[in-house]
């Protein structure tokens, strides 16, 4: 009869085969993934769960102080890169949601913060896929849930929106961190 101990390591052993077995469907990933942003690593591990079935306080106020950006020193990813640093539990942000946010906006390279919500004193409201922010900003709250704390990092050819209006450095990797407060 064979030990626990061999008995735990053949068990190891088959997991770890047929994780290296899941190879794929063979279809060509390249060409799908092209628009799917890839998920870009951030130093620190992983994110917090938030317990919370709600977020404390009224949304009118901001929650919390502004967090900082966690920028590597690597180069910036060539597309759209966006991390979950807390998870939430509340409403999908989908195309059409009117959404509550707070959020901070830093220039990859120089580090330096160029937006507030904090600084301006007050979440910002918009009806998500309007148009009226940048469209990295759009494409990287699509699916958060509210609880949620982003960061995302998006490259220069994202950057350009109605609302941009010379308030972040022309031609340069962004990264904001992004509060959902509200979907509703």
């Amino acid at each position: 009869m064979p030990s626990l101990r061999t008995t735990c390591l053949t068990a190891a052993v088959l997991v770890v085969v047929g994780l290296l077995g899941c190879g794929g469907s063979g279809t060509d990933s390249n060409a799908e993934s092209a628009s799917i942003p890839k998920p870009f690593r951030i130093w620190g591990g992983k994110p917090p769960t938030r317990p919370e079935t709600s977020l404390p306080g009224d949304v009118g106020r901001l929650v919390g102080p502004e967090p900082k950006p966690l920028i590597p020193s690597d180069d910036p990813p060539d597309t759209l890169a966006l991390e979950d640093l807390l998870q939430g539990v509340g409403l999908l942000a989908e195309e059409g949601s009117r959404v509550t946010v707070q959020y901070a906006g830093f220039d990859y390279a120089s580090r330096k913060k160029f937006i507030s919500s904090w600084d301006e004193g007050k979440p910002f409201v918009f009806k998500l896929g309007s148009g009226r922010l940048i469209e990295g900003l759009e494409e990287g709250i699509l699916e958060m849930e509210v609880g949620d704390r982003r960061e995302l990092v998006i490259p220069p050819e994202m950057t350009r929106g109605p609302e941009s209006g010379g308030q972040h450095p022309p031609n340069s990797h962004l990264v904001y961190v992004v509060d959902l407060l509200a979907v509703g």
